[in-house]
């Protein structure tokens, strides 16, 4: 024990090396050995089958409806829950269904065979049909063919009875089944759902021209403080409706509706007015702006009514009589949820005698379209829904913000200049 206490540290490290050693050789001896590996020796064998096609029966009976859900299972099939049941189903097993001829909704066909013969939703009266053969209604092949129109509404008797529409009666072809604003007959002949209401004819055939009016611009130049000799330190006074003022300089942008004009000239001069025995000193003068698009250059005189060049276009939607009062860049919506809705803005107003048309654009797809004043479908029989009070504007239009009367100030621009004074009004 002294002995290897003494020779402690070189017994170890005598160990050690010859752990490295055999270490060493092992690294030699997988050296060697790598560089008899061949080409040959990566090579993997060929895969053979090693699964067997199978044939599936889909006919078989496990494959059945009858089987899957309903044999060896808790499925009892449809019963009444009471004695007051008189239609039912458990969802798996369908029963005869029709359209109710008065509101189209898909009710049980039993309502209409039996008592008490209403329709559950609309309370309509259901009739029985002369045609009821085994307690089910069907369509006499053999007096009705696919061309026979009863009525001659433009819809055939098959397609009304289809959508649950009265083959006898014309005025069904002219209502609008699914309330997106086109007769029943021009969907028909559109070959679009009369029964749904996303499937329609484009929107913008809903729309035709009433009329061009004198377009006033919903602004007036109260006043122009002249100060000093240069015309760009002018305070320039904008009344906006009957409450709102703003003040702008030479060069200015204001937005006036839906629009944007520069203002790019200016006149004043001091005049002397006697009030009975008082004489006071006003400015009297004018303003020219120019719309961003360039298209427009309006005189706005201290004091008076402004009146932009262009007309203003009265447009209908025929589809529910709401009248919409448009200027160049205005954007008109059309739609409902339902529906969809498609955005169009107006790019141009011709205001030319027998050729007065509006010239509108799609804002999703970019197509332009015109609009003039015919009536391009069926019109229909409803009651007017202009619901727009007055606002200087005739009753039921609609301004392109939707805002009758004055403009919201978020739509008013801010001078340029970093400051912007508020003065008294004159």
């Amino acid at each position: 024990m002294a002995f290897l206490k003494k020779h402690y540290e070189k017994i170890l490290l005598a160990v050690f090396l010859v752990i490295f050693v055999i270490a060493l050789l092992y690294q030699i001896e997988i050296i060697t050995t790598a560089k008899e590996v061949t080409t040959k020796d990566l090579q993997l064998e060929a895969m053979t089958n090693n699964y067997k096609s199978q044939q599936v029966d889909f006919a078989a009976e496990k494959f059945k409806l009858d089987t899957t859900f309903m044999k060896e299972s808790s499925w009892t099939g449809s019963t009444a829950r009471n004695k007051a049941d008189k239609y039912f189903t458990d969802l798996l097993l369908p029963f005869t269904m029709a359209r109710c001829p008065h509101c189209g909704k898909i009710i049980p066909s039993w309502l209409i065979l039996n008592d008490p013969h209403e329709c559950p939703i609309c309370r309509g009266e259901l009739k029985t049909p002369d045609n009821e053969t085994a307690g089910a209604v069907i369509i006499d092949d053999s007096t009705v063919t696919v061309t026979t129109d009863s009525d001659g509404g433009g819809i055939p008797d098959m397609e009304e009875k289809k959508y649950g529409l009265k083959p006898e009666l014309a005025s069904d072809d002219t209502t609008d089944l699914d309330g997106d604003g086109f007769a029943n007959v021009y969907e028909y002949d559109n070959k679009t759902k009369m029964n749904d209401p996303k499937s329609h004819p484009p929107l913008y055939l809903r729309l035709y021209l009433e009329k061009l009016v004198k377009n006033k611009l919903d602004f007036t130049l109260k006043n122009i403080i002249i100060q000093g000799a240069k015309k760009a330190d002018w305070d320039i006074q904008i009344n906006f409706g009957p409450t709102k003022t703003e003040f702008f300089w030479l060069g200015d942008t204001m937005k006036v509706g839906s629009r944007k004009y520069e203002i790019i000239e200016i006149e004043a001069k001091k005049i002397k007015v006697r009030k009975g025995n008082i004489e006071e000193v006003q400015t009297d003068g004018q303003i020219k702006i120019k719309s961003a698009d360039g298209k427009e250059i309006v005189t706005a005189i201290k004091g008076k009514d402004v009146f932009s060049p262009n007309p203003r276009a009265i447009i209908i939607d025929e589809g529910n009589d709401r009248k919409y009062s448009m200027n160049i860049g205005d954007v008109i919506e059309i739609g409902t949820k339902e529906t969809g809705i498609s955005r169009y803005k107006v790019t141009d107003i011709n205001s030319m005698k027998g050729q007065e048309a509006v010239t509108i654009m799609d804002l999703k797809t970019k197509k332009t379209y015109i609009i003039d004043k015919e009536v391009k479908i069926p019109r229909l029989k409803k009651e007017k829904t202009n619901i727009m009070g007055d606002s200087g504007m005739e009753p039921g239009m609609e301004s392109p913000d939707g805002m009758p009367g004055e403009m919201p100030p978020a739509m008013r621009a801010p001078s340029r200049r970093g400051r912007r004074r508020k003065g008294p009004k004159f």
